[in-house]
């Protein structure tokens, strides 16, 4: 029995395909790639969550990016906003906030590890909850507690230079970036792969279709996200 192709789409493939469906249909109001990217992410990061059967979401790893060392440095307790909080043990943190990532009902769908196969197991906890863990008699040294601040890692106890994080990123432009592969000459957004699971393609293609008709059967709006008490669109650039 053959196994079947993972489905791959880059956003631009996938735009144009809901274009030329759109215009099939008989639209020819002109809709943004812009407008189309950002309705594609938003229905798929509510796809992912509402259907995150973490078996079925990490078996898609054609989808999955690496950051092979997500680099992490000593930090300042006091300015992190910890104050007394067990100001005598070592704290590192991200030098990076972790890139845009979807998420499930447990979290962002992303693993941390050591950058050098270790038996470690990281587990993510709320900060406020440390403390009851470090006064535990028992406590298995094989797991790694972390928690975020402002999308940034913060590992308590631990002097590690980086970590490596899997997961199910929005745009593979930011974990280029860090990783040092990425060409401003050749990447560009909608080139890149849209990371959907494949079982959730054709919901939010629905979902995105629908939406430009409704965009087409409107008046003319500067205002991508269609709300007309904005008066200003939002900023975020996206290289066509």
């Amino acid at each position: 029995m053959e196994i079947a192709e993972p489905i791959v789409h880059t956003y631009r493939s996938f735009i144009a395909e809901l274009i030329k469906d759109y215009r099939a249909d008989g639209h020819d109001t002109y809709v943004p790639n812009k407008y189309i990217y950002h309705k594609l992410v938003n229905y798929a990061r509510t796809a992912i969550r509402q259907d995150s059967d973490s078996r079925r979401l990490y078996a898609q790893n054609h989808l999955f990016q690496s950051i092979h060392s997500f680099p992490l440095c000593p930090m300042n307790l006091e300015t992190a906003g910890m104050g007394n909080y067990i100001t005598d043990r070592i704290y590192t943190r991200s030098v990076h906030p972790v890139p845009d990532c979807y998420t499930t009902y447990t979290g962002y769908a992303m693993t941390v590890s050591t950058v050098q196969p270790a038996d470690k197991t990281f587990v993510e906890i709320r900060h406020e909850d440390y403390k009851a863990i470090r006064s535990r008699k028992y406590r298995d040294r094989r797991i790694i507690y972390y928690w975020f601040d402002n999308r940034r890692l913060i590992f308590p106890d631990e002097d590690y230079k980086a970590v490596r994080l899997y997961g199910l990123f929005v745009n593979p432009i930011d974990v280029k970036k860090i990783n040092g592969t990425f060409d401003p000459q050749k990447d560009k957004y909608l080139d890149q792969l849209f990371c959907c699971p494949d079982y959730l393609l054709s919901r939010v293609k629905l979902l995105t279709a629908d939406d430009m008709k409704l965009y087409a059967a409107v008046e003319k709006d500067e205002v991508p996200d269609m709300n007309a008490s904005n008066t200003k669109a939002p900023t975020a650039v996206i290289s066509q």
